[in-house]
């Protein structure tokens, strides 16, 4: 807090102060931190009190001689038509929260689509425990083209969920993954399996550069990141320039020195790493300098935009034309159809991932794949 956390706590026992002298005992709890749970009856009177309340936060809290407007979010849910218990209560407290901060709402009410969604993502959490206690995580694996070698020495792991026979879309169960850090057990299942992969195509003879697992910037929070990837590469034996670590820019806006440390240090082993996703959000052309990725992985959105009109293509030039007169080796993903094709080769892009080869494909296919494929390139190179 910028007035120093001695006035922090202060304001907040000014706030603390002002419910105690508006509510009555059993209305009012402190809960962790910052906040403040108030049990009232749905009546006139509970409505009147909300809005007290709202129009105090619109004025000047004092602490310490300093004044400060104390921005606020609230959640309303009603007991007991959508919980009972406490603790079912505070989580869907914290869900509403949630959704009146995204919506940029000062109040946010609970509904039945809210607590659809609450036990929809609960149940994939209990999908995604058992998923890693019991080993149902599996890897697909999505072939990247090399327009220079044409042909298909590299591909991206990507993490899939099998449950009651099913795969989920993982883009039901990355998101919860990654609010509830249990996406941290998934990048390092996928990444066991997939060294165990790079093991068993070097025993069948299948050449492969390499394969790129993802990697959520949470892992860098722990200090023993670095040695637990090199004593797994060790452990396995594998070819440390097969291994490739895919990040994104997100991951050097905190501690972005114990993050290029860590980087290099990998990088010194031979690991190579690739920036995902470059172009969206969060663009950093330092970290770009700075690191030598192996690859630049250009996101789906610019290349659409590119290909469907003229600013988009301007942007599109911009950012690959940097990349290339830097010496980056650029890799376009999310390729579909014979013009986008056609950009990202004219634009000097070195690789090419996405449905217009193939989908990310179950373990057995992709090898199928690399056998048909390298089979057809000796017979070219026959003929």
């Amino acid at each position: 807090m910028r007035y120093g956390q001695d006035n922090g706590d202060q304001f907040l026992r000014s706030i603390g102060n002002y419910f105690k002298s508006i509510f009555q005992l059993g209305e009012v709890y402190r809960y962790g931190g910052d906040k403040y749970v108030l049990m009232l009856k749905n009546n006139d009177n509970a409505k009147m009190m909300i809005k007290e309340v709202c129009n105090r936060f619109e004025k000047p809290f004092v602490a310490n001689g300093f004044e400060c407007v104390i921005p606020y979010h609230m959640g309303i849910v009603e007991y007991p038509k959508y919980a009972t218990k406490s603790e079912d209560i505070l989580v869907i407290l914290e869900e509403v929260i949630k959704k009146a901060k995204s919506n940029g709402e000062l109040i946010a009410y609970c509904d039945d689509v809210l607590v659809s969604r609450i036990k929809e993502k609960h149940h994939i959490i209990d999908i995604l425990m058992k998923s890693i206690e019991n080993d149902y995580v599996e890897v697909f694996y999505q072939p990247i083209y090399s327009i220079e070698k044409k042909g298909f020495y590299n591909a991206e792991a990507l993490v899939r969920i099998r449950y009651d026979g099913k795969l989920i879309s993982p883009g039901d169960f990355i998101p919860v993954a990654e609010e509830t850090g249990l996406v941290i057990d998934l990048d390092m299942i996928v990444f066991s399996k997939v060294l165990l992969f790079l093991k068993k195509l070097e025993n069948l003879g299948i050449e492969i550069d390499g394969i790129s697992s993802n990697f959520t910037p949470l892992h860098f929070n722990n200090p023993h990141f670095a040695d637990d990837i090199l004593n797994m590469v060790k452990t396995f034996n594998i070819d440390p320039h097969k291994i490739k670590m895919e990040i994104t820019e997100s991951i050097f806006i905190t501690n972005p020195r114990e993050v290029e440390r860590d980087i290099r240090r990998l990088m010194e082993y031979g690991i190579r790493f690739y920036l995902d996703d470059f172009g969206t959000g969060y663009s950093n052309w330092a970290s770009i300098l700075n690191l030598p990725f192996d690859f630049i992985k250009i996101d789906r959105s610019l290349v659409v935009n590119g290909d469907n009109n003229n600013n988009g293509l301007v942007i599109l030039k911009a950012v690959m034309g940097a990349l290339n007169a830097n010496g980056q080796e650029i890799l376009t993903e999310g390729i579909e159809t014979d013009s986008q094709v056609d950009l990202v080769h004219d634009l000097g892009a070195k690789f090419v991932q996405g449905f217009y080869y193939s989908k990310p494909l179950p373990q057995e296919n992709f090898i199928e794949f690399l056998k048909n494929n390298q089979q057809m390139e000796l017979h070219k190179a026959v003929e």
